[in-house]
């Protein structure tokens, strides 16, 4: 059997010869091949010959009637569907990556986002609209997901910055703007207020995620305590989110948490919200200003859209 390049027109006709070997395989007959794929029959003759010259042997036993598949036919039909059937898989999917309705998605969040309840939606919607769309999800900082972002190693970003990430490259869009609540065991004097200050608190122990203070309720701490002129002390450090309430309800400390996290909490936790100006955590979704995948966008948008979200024009920030 003589060798078949990838791309070559000599593998586009072996292709060709595999689909008419089908069709003869299945109809039963050359005329009622020729009349299926629309072809002469001697054409449809000529194929099955120049594929049984190239393999070697014959494919079907012919009668006046009827041709019938050999041992080698059976043996080659389920292979021949393989190949085109992939072929056409191949080219579907290949369209479907040019739009954004194929491939992988990359998204990076950081710890406080899957408790966002539009992260999930936005999530089920492109899982609902893009079956097709592998999705991979990964938990890093803000700082982090801009950097892999621009390396190419993300997708799309949910971060917690307190300005857009002005970055030439990317494109960043508000989608929420969450107030911050103080979570504080329910033994505490402040945990039935509906509102405290920073200053109320700032001498507290404080149970923060992540040690070098990358993530944004670290970095919202810090700033609050340099613009009241204070030492924030740290009780604990810890890994996930999801470990501070059972840290401040055992009485480790009190935290800072955006709403959407406060009002998962336990009814042993007070949660008042934090009365200062700057006590805002914006949630943006940032993305490679190169990256156009129409049919993601469209989902994405139309997610947004429907819960309300800030949206600002396309190829801007908020």
């Amino acid at each position: 059997m003589s060798e078949i390049r990838p791309g070559s027109d000599s593998a586009r006709v072996e292709l060709g010869r595999y689909a008419v070997f089908l069709a003869v395989f299945d109809a039963g007959s050359f005329s009622a091949a020729a009349r299926r794929l629309r072809r002469s029959q001697p054409s449809i003759s000529r194929a099955v010959a120049e594929l049984e010259s190239d393999l070697g042997v014959p494919l079907f036993s012919r009668t006046t009637r009827r041709v019938t598949p050999t041992e080698a036919a059976r043996a080659l039909e389920p292979e021949a569907r393989r190949a085109i059937s992939a072929i056409a898989r191949g080219r579907t999917l290949a369209r479907q990556a040019g739009v954004g309705e194929a491939g992988t998605l990359r998204i990076g969040h950081t710890s406080s986002v899957p408790f966002h309840p539009l992260f999930v939606r936005a999530l089920a919607a492109i899982r609902r609209a893009l079956p097709d769309l592998r999705l991979e999800v990964f938990e890093r900082s803000s700082d982090e997901q801009i950097t892999a972002l621009l390396e190419g190693d993300l997708d799309l970003g949910w971060v917690r910055p307190s300005r857009p990430p002005r970055r030439a490259g990317l494109v960043a869009r508000r989608v929420d703007v969450e107030r911050v609540h103080v979570l504080l065991p329910k033994r505490h004097p402040l945990a039935e207020r509906t509102r405290v200050r920073f200053a109320e608190v700032a001498n507290e122990r404080f149970v923060l995620p992540d040690s070098s203070l990358r993530s944004s309720l670290g970095q919202l701490v810090s700033r609050l305590a340099n613009d009241h002129g204070v030492e924030v002390t740290v009780g604990l450090y810890v890994r996930q989110v999801a470990a501070i309430a059972p840290l401040v309800s055992a009485g480790l400390g009190i935290a800072l948490v955006p709403s959407s996290l406060a009002s998962l909490q336990a009814p042993s936790l007070g949660s008042p919200i934090l009365q200062e100006p700057s006590a805002e955590l914006p949630l943006w979704l940032t993305r490679r200003r190169s990256d156009l995948r129409p049919a993601l966008a469209k989902v994405l948008h139309k997610t947004f859209a429907d819960d309300g979200a800030k949206i600002p024009a396309r190829g801007k920030t908020d």
